[in-house]
């Protein structure tokens, strides 16, 4: 869901941008009409644009490029956090068929781009073939006492509704830990 979400504010990124590109060229041409219009009334041919013309055209395009670039890096940041979201939920996956085949979750994880395999018994179950990490690097921080699990993620995106501050002593707020998810028998 959190991917479609990112996919849908792309797809509006990307229509702002072209609503934005007509609206310039349009008002390229009232200016080059407006150009026009003055050399016939004055009869003076000339070749180019006016100093004015230019500095106008400018000025539009460095707003434009300005405003373009701040939705582009928005876009981004949201991508990253959908990412970060689509992670946990596969950890949570994979910790619940920890939990499955162990009765118990795992005190700790394997460091980001580790395989997760259980160790214990020839030709153990693959939790996962690599263990995602943070799209900006690093990993997640994950907590556990065996009877339940946390795990936190450092959101970019302060005004996502699902920003919270942990619950817990090992990934604090103050660490930059701002969204997370847990078993079932406790609160992030």
């Amino acid at each position: 869901m959190d991917v479609l979400v990112a996919i849908v504010s792309l797809f509006g990124e990307i229509v702002v941008l072209v609503t934005v590109n007509v609206l310039m060229l349009i008002i390229y041409y009232l200016i080059a009409e407006v150009s026009v219009a003055t050399q016939s009334m004055n009869a003076i041919k000339k070749a180019g644009f006016t100093l004015i013309e230019l500095l106008v055209t400018i000025a539009i395009l460095g707003i434009l490029a300005t405003v373009g670039l701040g939705s582009f890096q928005s876009s981004q940041m949201k991508s990253r956090d959908a990412q970060r979201k689509s992670d946990l939920s596969q950890i949570q996956k994979a910790l619940e068929m920890y939990y499955n085949d162990k009765g118990r979750y795992p005190l700790s994880i394997p460091e980001a781009g580790n395989e997760w395999k259980d160790t214990s018994v020839s030709e153990g179950t693959l939790y996962m073939k690599s263990v995602p990490g943070d799209p900006k690097g690093g990993s997640y921080c994950y907590e556990s006492n065996g009877i339940y699990y946390k795990i936190y993620a450092k959101l970019e995106n302060m005004k996502d509704p699902k920003i919270a501050s942990p619950s817990s002593s090992v990934c604090t707020a103050a660490n930059g830990y701002n969204y997370g998810v847990s078993s079932s028998n406790t609160a992030p």
